[in-house]
């Protein structure tokens, strides 16, 4: 998303969902969205982190057939819109990014 040319709005448009592994991934992404808003409230950051995990299998599905840089700047900006709302959902718990720099020091 970091090298991505063009701007996107926070949410996407489903009517551009032209595959069934961004179907697949938005639904299973809002029923864990659902799940995991009142265990954040708690502070159960294990138990919405185990949610969250059980979208590998749709995300990994997702990147193994859409094409995220599609040709047609309209879906590509809605697909690079989708991936950040699921950015932002893990961002809710934690930031995987820093797990690395954490186990550097």
């Amino acid at each position: 998303m970091r090298k991505a040319e063009d701007s996107f709005s926070s949410e996407p448009d489903q009517t551009y969902f032209n595959h069934a592994a961004e179907r697949r991934l938005y639904d299973e992404m809002e029923a864990v969205s659902d799940k995991i808003t009142p265990l954040l409230k708690q502070g159960d950051y294990q138990a919405a982190l185990q949610h969250l995990a059980s979208l590998r299998e749709a995300v990994d599905n997702f990147f193994d057939h859409v094409l995220v840089m599609h040709e047609d700047r309209t879906v590509r900006t809605n697909r690079l819109a989708f991936l950040q709302k699921v950015r932002n959902l893990f961002l809710q718990v934690a930031d995987i990014s820093q797990l690395s720099v954490l186990r550097d020091q």
